[in-house]
C-alpha cells in the first residue's frame, strides 16, 4: 500500500532526526522542526516531506541543499544552465562548476520548509491553502499543469510519479522505501533511540 500524503505523521520528528544524523552526521536537523510545526496548518504529513527531502537531497548532502541554498526538494531546479549570468530571478552561480544554474535558494530553513509545503500543496489540493502562491513562485504553474492535463490531485506517494519528477517512474516508491526503513528501525527491539 502506498503512503498517503495528507494527514498526520506516523514517524516522529525525533526518529527522522536520528535517522538523518545516522546517515549524514553533519546535516542540520532544523528543517525537521519546521516540518513538524507546519504539518497541522497544511494538513500534509511532515514525515512524508522529510522522507522526500532525504531522497531529493541525499540526506542533505547535495549541492542544492547545502547552505546558502537550503533547497530541500529540488524546488525550481530545472536543469537549466548558463555560462553567463542570465540576470533573471532564481538563478545562482555554481562556483565549483563555473556556471549559472536555475533553482530556488532560501534564506533559512523555515522559509525552505514553508515553500516545500506550499509547493506540494499544489499537487494535493485543488484549492489554494495558506497563500501558497505567494510562498512558492511555481505554485500557479503546477496548478495550471494539473488543470491542462486534467490530472487528479495526488493523494498517495505513487501519484507523484511523472509529476514531481519526470519521468519519475518509481519516484513515490523510492520515498516510501525511506519511510519504511525509518519505521522498521524505529520499531526494532532494543533500538528505541530511533
Amino acid at each position: 500500500m502506498t503512503l498517503p500524503i495528507l494527514g498526520t505523521s506516523t514517524l516522529s520528528k525525533e526518529a527522522c532526526k536520528r535517522f538523518l544524523l545516522k546517515i549524514n552526521p553533519k546535516a542540520s536537523t532544523e528543517i525537521l522542526d519546521h516540518y513538524y510545526e507546519l504539518e497541522f496548518s497544511w494538513g500534509i504529513r511532515a514525515d512524508i516531506l522529510a522522507c522526500q527531502m532525504f531522497h531529493e537531497t541525499g540526506y542533505l548532502a547535495s549541492w542544492w541543499s547545502l547552505e546558502p541554498r537550503r533547497n530541500p526538494a529540488g524546488i525550481g531546479v530545472t536543469g537549466e544552465e548558463s555560462t553567463t549570468d542570465p540576470q533573471k530571478p532564481y538563478w545562482v552561480f555554481d562556483q565549483p562548476n563555473k556556471k549559472w544554474v536555475k533553482g530556488f535558494v532560501f534564506p533559512d530553513w523555515k522559509a525552505a520548509a514553508q515553500c516545500h509545503f506550499a509547493h506540494i500543496s499544489a499537487y494535493v489540493y485543488n484549492d489554494e491553502r495558506n497563500n501558497a502562491s505567494k510562498i512558492d513562485p511555481r505554485y500557479t504553474l503546477v496548478r495550471q499543469l494539473f488543470t491542462s492535463k486534467k490530472w487528479p490531485t495526488c493523494k498517495v506517494m505513487s501519484d507523484l510519479d511523472g509529476r514531481w519528477a519526470v519521468p519519475g517512474v518509481g519516484y513515490g516508491d523510492s520515498i516510501e522505501k525511506v519511510h519504511n526503513l525509518i519505521a522498521a528501525l524505529h520499531h526494532q527491539p532494543g533500538d528505541e533511540t530511533l
